[in-house]
């Protein structure tokens, strides 16, 4: 999903799977050598969730450093 280039998918993907954006969240993601558009998305994600004045999603991003 985070290869998708339409950022506000992405969103709509994680609310289908129990994200509340009226609550904390924590993402989880591994192996983000392999999704190009994760750096972007990750900062629209938690840019959209500071301006709507609601809790941000914090992310844990790992991924190859031999890569």
């Amino acid at each position: 999903m985070f290869g998708e280039s339409n950022y506000d998918l992405v969103l709509s993907f994680l609310r289908n799977r129990g994200l509340d954006p009226s609550r904390p969240a924590y993402v989880a993601l591994d192996a983000i050598q392999y999704a190009p558009n994760v750096p972007s998305i990750v900062k629209y994600l938690y840019d959209a969730s500071q301006a709507a004045g609601q809790p941000s999603i914090k992310f844990i991003l790992t991924g190859s450093s031999s890569f």
